[in-house]
């Protein structure tokens, strides 16, 4: 038999093979390439979005630090309250809320629980939002008053200086300067439930305490005494201070008297210091305390704790 070979048209059926195959080749890529920035999309609204949720969590971490600055003496449960009412905090493409009230600790520690959600920009009506929980901490340390340096306060306006013996009268002594600087003692030998002495700041005595029969010396900051406590300080002689305390040297003797030191006790030499940490003398008719004279200062600490969703 015999074959007649006759290539004519193959040329055409490979050319239309070949369109076939690179068209085929071609719109699986473009596919490919279409999904792949679908994708990146998808991805980079993702990391938006979260970006937005972590700004929203900086911006309520700035707004309890600005309630903290204005509110430095409060205690934590007033503290707390003022934490509520920041409520829901709203900007831009995050919005924060509390997840539920703060919780408060012993030692001045507080936890914020906070939500914090971030959505990206709107495209074709669509946006993807992100959600961080985070745990806020706030703690506060106490402050006391008065600079700690046992050195006489500066001779200014805001200090009184008193030479000789300062004796407290019947109806009390209440200076309007901040500091009181003594060159001798004071004295109050005859006092009664009225011979209180207030000292807004700082008190400083070159001599010591000649006092008996219910007087009471309250100081919101630091008090030195240089001399000798004598043993006239009993009966009932309170002294209160809510800041640093320097004894050069120990009372002779403390009969039904009491000395409280809110911060550190330096100076009487072998002297038990628990004769001067004793309890604050409520009911004995001392002044009150000038106030913020224990100022809290309240910090934030760096971690949050994230959980991303």
């Amino acid at each position: 038999m015999r074959y007649i070979k006759n290539e004519n048209g193959y040329a055409l059926v490979m050319v239309i093979l070949l369109v076939v195959v690179f068209t085929t080749l071609g719109m699986g890529l473009l596919a490919m390439n279409i999904n792949a920035n679908k994708q990146f999309n998808v991805k980079e609204d993702q990391v938006q979005a979260r970006h937005q949720a972590e700004m929203g969590v900086l911006h309520y971490k700035e707004e309890i630090v600005k309630i903290l600055n204005l509110n430095a003496e409060l205690d934590k449960t007033a503290i707390k309250k003022e934490l509520i009412k920041i409520g829901i905090l709203t900007e831009g493409q995050y919005t924060v809320r509390q997840t539920k009230e703060p919780v408060t600790f012993e030692n001045n520690k507080i936890e914020i629980y906070i939500t914090s959600k971030g959505t990206s920009e709107v495209l074709n009506n669509k946006s993807i939002s992100k959600d961080i929980d985070a745990t806020i901490i706030i703690s506060g340390t106490e402050k006391t008053s008065g600079s700690g340096n046992h050195s006489p306060p500066p001779q200014t306006n805001s200090t009184e200086k008193v030479i000789g013996n300062l004796v407290i009268p019947e109806n009390g002594y209440f200076s309007n300067k901040e500091n009181i600087h003594v060159t001798r003692n004071i004295d109050s030998v005859n006092g009664n439930k009225n011979t209180n002495m207030l000292v807004k700041n700082d008190l400083y005595v070159e001599g010591g305490f000649v006092m008996n029969n219910h007087t009471c010396v309250v100081v919101g900051g630091n008090l030195t005494v240089l001399g000798t406590n004598t043993k006239n300080m009993s009966g009932k002689v309170y002294i209160v201070v809510y800041g640093n305390a320097y004894f050069k040297n120990p009372p002779e003797k403390i009969n039904n008297a009491q000395i409280y030191v809110a911060g550190k006790v330096t100076g009487v030499p072998d002297q038990d210091l628990s004769d001067y940490k004793g309890s604050i003398p409520i009911g004995a008719g001392c002044p009150e305390p000038p106030k913020k004279a224990n100022e809290i200062i309240w910090s934030v600490e760096p971690t949050v704790n994230p959980i991303y969703k």
